[in-house]
């Protein structure tokens, strides 16, 4: 079994083409990410397990930019002992990580030039606000392994 991907970038303004960057798919809402607000989401995604008494949340919120060249996704997870994954949590490294801390990454892809690279969070914080009906308020800002640092912020219901 064989899989192919691709993907590509037009600079030509075709009537095709439209600025919301029709190629990606649909988007559902926008995200605010290192402070540029130009994001929009295309991927969202919350997870919530049990096992016994603690629970894991994990959430990926990716989004591509106005000029379609960018797509950007950040994944975090935190354990807990509610079921909601309301409160503000420590970011730390995989390794120094435990109850009521976040975990996370940054994934950047770019389509011209091409590239990709996949940073772990290491320090930081993360705030989420449960507004009801797995609708979360995300404030992100962390440290990266290369020094760097993100942020995001959205508002989003899953």
């Amino acid at each position: 079994l064989i899989f192919a991907f691709s993907c590509s970038k037009s600079d030509s303004n075709d009537t095709n083409e439209t600025e919301d960057c029709e190629k990606f798919g649909p988007t559902s809402g926008s995200a605010v990410m290192n402070g540029n607000s130009s994001y929009n989401i295309l991927i969202s995604q919350y997870i919530s397990n049990e096992d016994l008494g603690d629970f894991e949340h994990t959430f990926q919120i990716g989004g591509v930019s106005s000029d379609c060249n960018e797509l950007k996704t950040f994944s975090f997870s935190i354990e807990n002992s509610s079921s909601s994954p309301a409160g503000t949590y420590p970011i730390k490294s995989l390794s120094a990580s435990g109850k009521n801390t976040a975990t996370g990454d940054v994934t950047q892809q770019k389509i011209s030039p091409i590239s990709q690279s996949l940073l772990d969070m290491k320090s930081g914080e993360l705030i989420i606000k449960d507004l009801g009906s797995k609708k979360f308020e995300i404030n992100l800002n962390a440290a990266l392994t290369d020094q760097s640092s993100v942020s995001l912020k959205c508002t989003h219901q899953f």
